[in-house]
């Protein structure tokens, strides 16, 4: 029988006995059990799940090159050879330079996405046939995400193997590896540090490996009754498909990519894998450039990088090439397909295909081949109503354009790399050398509707026009305006929004094809977008204090787990090796948003091979409630299952279980719920819904607001407004994870949560067994952003009453769309105000009222933080602010980062830069007008860092710039923040010292969640026991040797926990003071080993409260500058440059704590890593 063969770190695997469904991701993680390699999305956009293959390519080539293993089925891999994390460097034979590197960086805080971007940057190096540049390396990483560090410190790590990096950076290396003399051993020159030390480490030099065997044709029948088909030439296509008669359910598989913009739940019955066709990815030329429809992205790039070099009549390749380096990413298009794009295209015309736009634009063909090897060639536009099933496409022809043509392409997505254009338009136009005539003009849109391709009424109005008039200019924008009739699309952008992009992209072709000497100044910077502006390199500094005599306090230490986190073995959760007879599950979600529950039938989907249980609320021994709500920052139950009335939309309602997760995720599909008293009154679903609802149904929920002692009374101007912000999802690398063992007569529970306490009292009450039989352990968490306080209970509540009801263990990852559907988000908020100043800007008044969406229930409510925040840095002795949480037809939202901090804060800057605006004052002078006098550092925080910010040279240059240019304008903006810090709940530590040779171990409540925690407390350990830092080991978190601790939060963990080991670490240094008197030369071990002699109990615990009067709150100031540039005619932006300064007190480590400002500067407000960004901490406090 036919199998897949490949190899995996240099072991051979057979893909024996697995579905259609099997992705090389699960593959590697459960059958080869490396577990290093990560996964979140599932569609190919996080990049946790990159690795390198060498695989053969259409000239027989064995190059090498990065692909997201969770797009590709395993089925694809034959003749594959597959590097992963594990393959380059581990702690038996050392470790890959280029893991150390980033951990030598503090590139790793969670650690979840390091791997992924190890073998990013590994696959890019080992790809490159040249020296790379800082450019190129930085442009390489929109295939993953991290969502802790903001990138800046990975950048810079991986920029340090550039052939040109910055002094700065190189500077970094020398503190931290000897490089001086570093020579590579393949080329025999200084290489700075970027080149490996054996031939099994990665070099720069691309080996050309041939592949001369063709591949061989195969038949494999699958686990779940498909049959895959491999072939190697065009006719055996259409053979293997006549061999089961499949024409009526087959899939042509190439790179597979697809799946990541349109997932398959579902796939057909017939499926041939045709990556094998040489034909189909080879290109010739003729009078066209025939491009194989097969040919990847990447290799298209390449050539056309060739060709427009070295052949006049397709010099527009440049153009395009350009324009397809963004799309998608590197991985993706190292396997996706220009046939698979535009397929995807023709199934789901409303997809935004770049490639599609481009070929359509310049006027390609496309040859379809059917069963009789009969051709027929088709423009792209009747290609997309064209029928093609049982027809493959083979070619495509791309026309030579004379240099009497002009190409423009624009593409406006989202974000500046890997997502989909909202708009994107190319122009291309033949004109009359001599009067700038138009002869001929292709004008072709994407993201408008699915029906719109090009704008043919424009493209007629121009021909023999001079295209560089206002009138030809204005007819044609009055054309567009009547044709561009964008749908609506949510999610996508507003109608208008889009038909306004599209008029602004073509202005901008005109712009940039216009001649300058008619071209007035201030228009020119509008024939690029904001992300072209950007500069391709990335600059970054930080300062910070540190005292060498305290040390290990305030020493720059790296991240104790980090160099395990870059070489993926550090273990979360999911990371458990397969425990025998383990089983998964899945969800069941309503359907509707308000109703009842009248059937639930599972009676077929039991039926279902491998699916072993369907599980109801009528299953559930105790309290069907996924939390306690008699717990800190609980106020209510929360149904586990609908046990009848459904609240939101994807609500669970079920749980499938099944032996293995992409069983119980398709079999959770088919389950039929049926309902009852449908509400048919509106949803309640937004603030204002839960406003306007009647007020029986009780929507507003009063929180306690800000009082005012006092009301100005020369009022002189009154503002009136509102400040909005949305929800958002957290995003979390590390998915909600749990596997649920039984044993003896109790459950082990490993959870990736940010609170044990309640996770195990949750878990003992839907159980309904004592707390004392479920055990909790977290290793470490992948990212939370505190949707881990409670959310992940969905997960942990669900293996454990598998676990329960079966008596085996069960292991449930929810995947990210299940979170987004079942879970909450931050709430969103809106503060509604009226205020009156003075001429000064001084609040004479404030009348607000303060909205936070709770969703369906009151736990984990924001409103107070939200409030109290809101007072900021400024006096409130005038304010008057309701507060309220609207209830919502919505899941419960919940805590996430900086909860009500961020809320409220960025409501008063809000209204700050409002008054500002009104008033014609400076914003900054607004703000130190309304400065609180107490508790207060800002006054001298804020003019030594203007200064040192130089903001303002910088606003004398911005009004300058924006006078110059018409369609860019910049602005720069400070905002301040008192961050009020509260001691919540209990947090307990365990400190243990080894006789045997004075080693500690040290147990806390406190999570590691990317924060360094547990670096930390190993520097105050060593600190108060006056030992090196290296002796002390902080281990997993275990709720029997911390119990009743609070969850990871309001970040008050690491201190609460530190001043709990410094307890410790002080009763068993008065234990030990004896010894050490009687023997004060005796080394640390020696008194160690003499006081267990002596039976003395080296082991302390000990535990912080709230109630402790010692333990005061305080504030947190910072001061951040952010410098924007945006596009007028796009709405694109890119940050200039962002600063910021935080008074971090006595840091217990500074290098960690700069990481700490990093992951505020990405989520608030800045998303995408800057140009230029700079991170300074005070030891002000």
């Amino acid at each position: 029988m036919d199998r897949v063969n490949f190899t995996v770190n240099g072991k051979q695997f057979t893909g024996a006995e697995v579905s259609v469904d099997t992705t090389l991701t699960e593959y590697i993680r459960r059958c080869a059990d490396l577990r290093g390699t990560k996964y979140m999305c599932l569609e190919g956009g996080c990049g946790a799940c990159i690795v390198n293959v060498r695989a053969r390519s259409a000239s027989g080539e064995r190059p090498t090159f990065s692909v997201n293993t969770c797009l590709v089925a395993v089925l694809s891999c034959e003749g594959w050879d597959i590097t992963t994390i594990e393959g380059i460097g581990n702690r038996q034979n050392g470790y890959n330079i280029i893991q150390t590197r980033l951990n030598n960086y503090f590139g790793s805080q969670c650690g979840y996405c390091s791997p992924g971007f190890v073998m990013s940057m590994y696959s890019l190096i080992q790809g490159s046939e040249h020296h790379l540049s800082e450019e190129q390396i930085e442009k390489s990483f929109g295939s993953n995400l991290c969502r802790c560090t903001g990138y800046r410190p990975i950048l810079e790590a991986f920029k340090s193997f550039a052939v040109d990096p910055d002094p700065k950076i190189l500077r970094k290396i020398k503190d931290i590896e000897d490089i001086d003399n570093l020579i590579c051993p393949k080329s025999g020159v200084k290489c700075g540090g970027t080149c490996g030390n054996n031939d099994q480490d990665w070099c720069l030099i691309n080996a050309h490996v041939m592949d001369k065997e063709e591949p061989v044709p195969k038949k494999i029948s699958l686990s779940d009754g498909r049959i895959w088909f491999r072939v190697n030439n065009i006719k055996a296509i259409f053979e293997s498909l006549d061999q089961v008669n499949g024409y009526s359910n087959y899939m042509l598989v190439a790179g597979n990519t697809s799946k990541g913009a349109y997932p398959i739940k579902f796939y057909p019955k017939v499926l041939v894998d045709i990556s094998g066709v040489a034909e189909l990815r080879s290109h010739y030329l003729d009078v066209n450039l025939v491009l194989g429809a097969n040919t990847t992205i990447t290799d298209t790039i390449h050539l056309f990088d060739e060709l427009s070099k070295t052949n006049a009549d397709f010099w527009y390749l440049e153009v395009l090439r350009k324009h397809l380096e963004e799309v998608a990413h590197i991985p993706v298009r190292n396997i996706g397909t220009l046939a698979g794009n535009l397929i995807l295209k023709h199934e789901h015309p409303d997809f935004q295909s770049d490639i599609f736009l481009l070929f359509s634009c310049v006027g390609a063909i496309v040859t379809l081949v059917d069963r009789t090897m009969t051709q027929t060639e088709l423009s792209l536009p009747e290609f997309l109503t064209a029928n093609i099933v049982g027809r493959v496409m083979t070619q495509i022809k791309l026309p030579p354009l004379s240099r009497h043509h002009d190409v423009v392409t624009y593409k406006i997505p989202a974000k500046e790399q890997n997502a989909h254009a909202e708009v994107n338009g190319a122009f291309l136009f033949k004109f009359d050398p001599k009067s700038h005539k138009v002869l001929k003009a292709s004008i072709v849109y994407g993201g408008i509707k699915p029906t719109f391709t090009h704008a043919y009424n424009t493209e007629k109005f121009l021909i023999g026009r001079n295209l560089f008039t206002n009138d030809t200019l204005q007819g044609a924008l009055h054309c567009l305006d009547k044709e561009v009739d964008p749908n609506f699309n949510p999610p996508e952008p507003k109608p208008h929004f889009r038909k306004k992009v599209a008029l602004g992209l073509f202005y901008k072709a005109v712009i940039k094809l216009c001649p300058r000497e008619i071209l007035s100044p201030k228009y020119v910077s509008g024939a690029t977008t904001a992300y072209e502006d950007r500069p391709p390199v990335s600059r970054s500094y930080q300062e910070y204090d540190t005292s060498r005599p305290d040390y290990p306090i305030t020493q720059p230490l790296l991240k104790k787990e980090g160099l395990i986190q870059c070489a993926g073995e550090a273990k979360y959760a999911d990371d458990i090796p397969r425990i025998s007879d383990e089983v998964f599950a899945s969800f069941v979600v309503s359907t509707i948003a308000r109703g009842e529950i009248q059937s639930i039938d599972y009676a077929d989907v039991l039926k279902i091979e491998r699916v072993i249980a369907v599980y109801t609320s009528k299953d559930i021994p105790g309290v069907n409630s996924i939390v306690r709500g008699d717990f800190q920052l609980l106020f209510e139950n929360e149904e586990l299952f609908a046990s009848d009335k459904i609240y939101f939309y994807n609500q669970p309602v079920a749980l499938v279980v099944a032996e293995t997760q992409v069983i119980a995720d398709k079999a959770a599909c088919l389950v039929t719920v049926k309902y009852k008293n449908i509400s048919k009154k509106p949803i309640i679903f937004t603030i204002q819904d839960a406003i306007d609802a009647p007020p029986l149904e009780n929507r507003l929920i009063t929180y306690e607001g800000i009082t005012p002692s006092d009301r100005g009374v020369n009022v002189q101007r009154i503002i009136k407004g509102s400040f909005y912000s949305p929800r958002q999802y957290h995003h979390m690398m590390e998915l909600h994870s749990t596997v649920t063992c039984p044993v003896d007569n109790g459950y082990e529970i490993d959870c990736s949560t940010q609170w044990m306490d309640v996770t195990q009292a949750a878990i003992a009450q839907l159980l309904n067994i004592p707390n004392s039989l479920v055990r909790v352990r977290t290793r470490r968490c992948g990212g939370a952003f505190g949707c881990k306080i409670a959310r992940n209970m969905f997960a942990a509540c669900g293996t454990a009453l598998v676990a329960y009801k079966l008596n085996r263990p069960c292991r449930i990852a929810m995947r990210m769309q299940d979170i987004m559907r079942i879970t909450g988000k931050r709430p969103d908020s809106r503060l509604d105000y009226e205020v009156g100043v003075d001429g000064n800007g001084q609040i004479q008044y404030l009348d607000g009222t303060f909205y936070v969406n709770d969703g369906m229930s009151r736990n984990e409510n924001e409103n107070s933080y939200a409030t109290d925040s809101m007072k900021n840095c400024y006096n409130p002795d005038r304010w008057k602010v309701d507060s309220f949480g609207p209830i919502t037809d919505a899941p419960t939202n919940c805590f996430m980062r900086a909860p009500g901090g961020f809320e409220g804060i960025a409501a008063i800057e809000h209204v700050m830069e409002h008054i500002a605006k009104e008033i014609k004052r400076d914003p900054i002078e607004v703000r130190f007008n309304n400065y609180r006098v107490d508790d207060n550092q800002l006054p001298e925080i804020v003019p030594e860092f203007l200064k040192k910010s130089d903001f303002t040279k910088r606003l004398e240059y911005i009004k300058e710039f924006n006078a110059k240019n018409r369609w860019k304008k910049r602005g720069l903006r400070l905002n301040n923040m008192a961050f009020p810090t509260q001691y919540l709940g209990n947090y307990g530590a365990l400190v243990s010292i080894y006789h045997g040779d004075g080693s500690v171990a040290v147990n806390i409540g406190g999570i590691e969640i990317g924060q360094g925690i547990n670096t930390r407390i190993a520097q105050v350990a060593a600190s108060e026991l006056k030992v090196p830092v290296e002796k002390v080991a902080v281990l997993s978190a275990y709720d029997f040797a911390t119990p009743n601790n609070f969850s990871t939060a309001s970040s008050i963990t690491t201190e609460c926990c530190a001043l709990s080991v410094i307890r410790c670490c002080q009763q068993l240094n008065a234990r030990l003071a004896p010894f050490r008197a009687l023997m004060p030369d005796a080394t640390w071990e020696q008194v160690v080993f003499e006081a267990d002699l002596r039976g003395v109990l080296l082991q302390a615990n000990y535990e912080t409260s709230p109630n402790d009067p010692r333990l005061q709150n305080y504030s947190i100031f910072g001061v951040a500058a952010t410098e924007v540039e945006i596009d007028v005619l796009t709405g694109t932006k890119y940050i200039v440059r962002a600063d910021i300064f935080e008074d971090a007190g006595r840091t217990i480590n500074p290098a960690l704590d700069v990481g700490q400002a990093s992951i505020i500067s990405k989520d608030f407000p800045i998303t995408i890593p800057s140009p230029s960004i700079s991170i300074m901490t005070s030891g002000l406090a």
